[in-house]
């Protein structure tokens, strides 16, 4: 539009141009005072950062390869002690300080790792490092150790200071420290969802997901039907439990014969059947639950899908076997909800590394959280039947856990209320439980009763709508024998899909729920490398980098170029000045504008560094 000029009452796009190759916006200083019917509102009125697109690019060049021991040297400890820095005049040098000090100036910000090797710890061990990261503020992160093996830590370091190690080595053992390619940010980026694009060596460091739709309405288009009455058409998101909705073209003229979709095959095509040579409309609906499978690593995994919110319910069940040496009762938990990003899973047991299935339930169905009092709860639900099912998931863990079971009362015509029971067969179990109400008269869900065999103890369900990318949701009903964490087993598509505890003797009743996978997993654009987002709890020397971390998806060799861009909040400054302000324009207290339209007054908490930055990571506990 000439001159930039706001328009009464219109919504008008305001230009753009780029200005220090970091923010986004129009010019901020032209003023409007073309009397030709525009409003003549200086535009600089609405605050310097109008619009600014607060991304940020981080370009390093980080050297490598990184050598073992390259900190501190592969040593033998026979008792407690503080290491020797080594520096390897590559990766990081020794350099000595204004006051006679030693430490070790590494290239970037990089996270550190203990490896031990040859022989195990005598015992578990704590390796504390002393560090400065990136805006040279004091922190320290501690690590325990013990078998042979590298153990990686969490914390971006930019300059080494010193590590205690408050343990020995075994006969012939040693400890080292060294630099990883995982790289500290320098922002806070406190999700997948904020970043814009990654390059490594030339080349994007970004690949693009399975395509499949993240909304409800999957695929749409016009197919025109044969002059045999039907037509096939190609889609990638129509799968059998798809809706398909058909509509004959407007100006198709008269139609006879009623649209009708069938033969679908999974991710591949479908059949429209109606009026010779009438053109159709088509539209692929796919559920709009979310569900999945993810793989735990060292107990926990986050899990990115769009359809997460912070009031979500989610129902997990094992999908392999729980690994060796777990607890009995090996459950799983689900928090750290971002919304609209992602949630993770934590399992009982550290070590896991098994499969877990996952489905987000939908709003409208019966669902609740509950938390356990002395290993039970009632929970009232006057329209319960005997026939519904009960899923149970733990939200959180507490005391100590035992298996879930339900007992249904249901409602009485002219007697009492229903409600139904969940219990824990520990007494001292008080956990907070998820719990969704399934009604038992659908396909798709019911219960069956394991069968000793084992181990396992399973149970094979006939199911002909089960298909290869079913997820199957489990909880326990009864129990009977001596039960065991229970798992989802092999799917036969069409046919059947197998319940395992992992038990020998365990007969109890299992119910089940087959859910359609992945129908709301978003076509989104993910990292090659590994992402670890800013860790935004109260700062410690447990937790994890407050700004987050990249490892890119090959190794650093002092050529390849890292440029990581992404959304950081604490650089908006146009939202900060709203907040602060209080101007206003016609009387409206301004907010964000919608093109050249005063929004409606919002309410703005001003922003401040720690939304840049993080949280300051310095640790006050004992040293060692």
């Amino acid at each position: 539009m000439a001159n930039a000029a706001f328009l009464d009452g219109c919504t008008v796009p305001l230009g753009t141009q780029v200005d220090d190759g970091s923010r986004v916006g129009p010019i901020l200083t032209r003023s409007i005072t073309n009397p030709q019917g525009y409003h003549p509102v200086p535009i600089n009125q609405w605050g310097e950062g109008l619009l600014l697109s607060a991304s940020n690019t981080y370009n390093i060049i980080p050297r490598g390869p990184s050598s073992a021991g390259n900190v501190s040297a592969a040593n033998a400890y026979a008792a407690p002690g503080s290491v020797t820095l080594s520096g390897d005049g590559y990766i990081a040098s020794k350099l000595v300080a204004g006051n006679g000090s030693n430490y070790l100036q590494l290239d970037w910000p990089r996270a550190l790792s203990v490896t031990v090797a040859t022989a195990n710890m005598t015992a578990a061990t704590n390796v504390t490092i002393y560090c400065r990261d990136y805006y040279g503020q004091n922190f320290q992160e501690v690590v325990t150790v013990n078998t042979v093996g590298t153990y990686q830590m969490k914390k971006a370091a930019y300059m080494f200071l010193g590590a205690y190690v408050n343990g020995t080595t075994g006969a012939g053992g040693t400890l080292s420290i060294q630099t990883t390619d995982v790289f500290g940010l320098p922002y806070r980026v406190d999700s997948a969802g904020d970043i814009s694009n990654i390059s490594w060596a030339n080349q994007s460091d970004m690949t693009t997901t399975s395509p499949i739709a993240g909304s409800v309405i999957a695929d749409m288009g016009v197919a025109t039907i044969s002059s045999g009455g039907t037509v096939t058409v190609n889609s990638p998101y129509v799968y059998p439990n798809s809706i398909i909705e058909l509509t004959y073209s407007s100006d198709a003229g008269p139609a006879a014969l009623p649209l009708v979709a069938s033969t679908i095959t999974e991710q591949t095509s479908f059949v429209i059947t109606g009026d010779e040579n009438q053109s159709v409309f088509w539209t692929v609906i796919n559920n709009p639950y979310s569900t999945g499978t993810a793989t735990l690593v060292a107990g926990t995994v986050t899990v990115y899908t769009s359809a997460i919110r912070a009031d979500s319910n989610i129902l997990l069940t094992a999908a392999s076997a729980p690994e060796a040496g777990a607890p009995a009762a090996t459950d799983y938990t689900y928090g750290t909800i971002v919304p609209g990003v992602s949630f993770t899973i934590t399992a009982t047991s550290g070590a896991a590394t098994e499969s877990v299935n996952w489905y987000i339930v939908n709003p409208s169905v019966l669902q609740g959280k509950a938390t356990l009092t002395a290993g039970t709860v009632t929970i009232q639900s006057p329209a319960i039947k005997s026939t519904d099912l009960i899923m149970t998931t733990r939200r959180t863990s507490g005391g100590t856990i035992g298996f879930l079971s339900t007992v249904i009362t249901p409602a009485v015509t002219g007697g009492a209320t229903g409600s139904f029971v969940i219990n824990s067969t520990s007494i001292t179990d008080t956990s907070t439980v998820t719990w969704v109400i399934v009604s038992g008269n659908v396909s798709n869900a019911g219960s069956a009763t394991l069968v000793s065999a084992g181990p396992p103890s399973a149970v094979t369900v006939a199911n002909a709508g089960v298909n290869a990318r079913s997820i199957v949701l489990l909880s326990r009903k009864t129990i009977a024998g001596t039960p065991g964490t229970i798992y989802a087993g092999a799917i036969t598509a069409g046919t059947n899909f197998v319940i395992n505890a992992k038990a020998a003797s365990d007969n109890s009743v299992v119910n089940y729920l087959v859910v359609p996978a992945s129908f709301d997993n978003p076509n989104r654009v993910v990292p090659l490398g590994t992402f670890t987002p800013a860790d935004t709890s109260t700062p410690s020397n447990t937790t994890g980098d407050v700004r987050g971390t990249y490892k890119p998806s090959t190794a650093a060799n002092g050529t390849n170029i890292l440029h990581f861009s992404a959304f950081i909040h604490g650089f908006d400054n146009f939202e900060n000045q709203q907040a602060l302000s209080g101007s206003s324009i016609n009387g409206n207290v301004m907010g964000l504008p919608a093109g050249g339209t005063a929004a409606a007054p919002l309410n703005r908490t001003p922003l401040n560094t720690n939304l840049q930055i993080g949280l300051t990571q310095y640790y006050t506990g004992t040293p060692a």
